[in-house]
């Protein structure tokens, strides 16, 4: 059964199962629904109704689809002893003992139907992760049986990875900017003999504030597609998220390189890997003496400084090796993100915990097959609002980057 139908049908038996709670607690209460329920309920009477005209549409063509493909197959390929799955049925599964509720009959038969909410037991149509959706197929085939050409998963694509996973992440207010505080001037205590005044901490906290921003895009899928191709959705679903991941991680980037705060040190070692050094060194020193576990920096200075590890057959200060890779790479101890949202040539150095990324909205995924349904397409729609900033922006530092492979 193809995604789209899966979709639908779930959005289906949502509206049913809202619509038949509700008419069971006023039910139970032994009262009729009062005006506000009863317009909750034709609004989801409403909504079914489409609804089940579509996935009976839907349904016909997957019949159609699955008797050309039967017909063409050499025999053996697919047991075509099998019960079909044809259309007709009393509408939404219902759980025994379950309340029966008069509503738009959804003509689908009920081995499919029973197939679908099985499968979505564990799910949602929202919210499954990609890597789930992209090996369904194969899971779903039994033992020894062909799998058809449009079943197999898609070849799993990387992305980049969210900035926002390294720093820490804040809920923005209501409005679009979001305020917050950052220290400009760290707390100094002194030594106090008994019975003096104590001193002043010269401590300076400013009020700042982040204009939010609104990151959106779609993809049309069209109806044909989704037939030949079963993992097309999820495959537009990835590339659409690693397309916002891009767009956070520069967003993060530009905010925190255009905070004039933080330190830009002056290093004078031979090497790339010995500067970076440098730079940690001068933003663990006074007066912010922070202790960095984050560099941001661009792949392509990630692969020069890896090769100039490689040029002098390792590097190790105080027994620690400076550079390691694998699935968390790190230089000096210090946490790596890669991404293209920073020049090639810069990089940032700082203290993780002292970034923040403020998320208003989202990542909110829809999938609409509705609007663009008389162009027989699907509309898939990512957006999310969100800003970021520096909460101490003396304990990040600047550093172009000089390294050779």
């Amino acid at each position: 059964m193809n995604r789209l139908l899966q979709r639908l049908s779930a959005d289906y038996n949502e509206s049913y199962r809202q619509f038949s709670d509700m008419l069971d607690r006023c039910a139970d209460e032994g009262r009729d629904p009062d005006a506000r329920e009863q317009g909750i309920l034709d609004g989801l009477k409403a909504d079914m109704e489409p609804l089940g005209e579509r996935i009976v549409e839907l349904r016909a063509v997957e019949d159609r689809r699955a008797s050309t493909l039967t017909a063409m197959l050499p025999d053996g390929v697919i047991d075509t002893t099998a019960t079909p799955l044809t259309p007709g049925g009393t509408g939404p599964i219902h759980q025994p003992g379950a309340r029966r509720h008069p509503l738009p009959s959804l003509q689908v038969g009920e081995t499919q139907l029973r197939a679908v909410m099985q499968a979505l037991e564990t799910r949602s149509a929202y919210n499954e992760p990609l890597e789930q959706v992209q090996t369904r197929a194969a899971i779903e085939t039994p033992p020894g049986a062909a799998v058809p050409f449009w079943s197999y998963p898609i070849i799993p694509t990387g992305v980049e990875g969210r900035l926002a996973e390294h720093i820490t992440t804040r809920p923005a207010d209501m409005g679009n900017s979001v305020s917050y505080l950052a220290v400009t001037a760290p707390a100094v205590l002194g030594s106090v003999a008994e019975g003096a005044a104590k001193p002043d901490s010269t401590l300076v906290v400013g009020r700042r504030t982040a204009t939010l921003v609104k990151m959106a895009a779609y993809s049309d899928v069209s109806l044909e597609m989704q037939m030949d191709f079963d993992s097309v959705m999820s495959m537009v679903q990835l590339e659409l998220q690693s397309g916002l991941i891009r767009a956070e991680n520069a967003n993060i980037v530009a905010n925190i390189l255009g905070d004039a705060g933080i330190l830009a040190p002056a290093v004078t070692g031979t090497s790339g890997l010995i500067q970076l050094l440098q730079v940690k060194q001068a933003v663990r020193a006074a007066p912010n003496v922070g202790q960095p576990d984050l560099v941001i920096i661009n792949p392509a200075d990630f692969g020069a400084l890896a090769g100039e590890l490689a040029a002098t057959s390792g590097l190790l200060v105080g027994g620690t090796e400076a550079v390691q890779v694998g699935p968390q790479e790190t230089l000096w101890g210090m946490n790596v993100a890669q991404t293209v949202g920073i020049t090639k040539g810069t990089a940032l150095v700082g203290v993780s915990e002292s970034a923040c990324f403020f998320l208003r909205d989202g990542p909110r995924l829809i999938v609409d097959p509705y609007s663009q349904s008389t162009n027989n397409l699907t509309r898939i729609l990512l957006e999310s609002r969100f800003s970021s900033g520096l909460l101490n922006p003396g304990r990040w530092a600047k550093w172009t980057v000089v390294a050779s492979e």
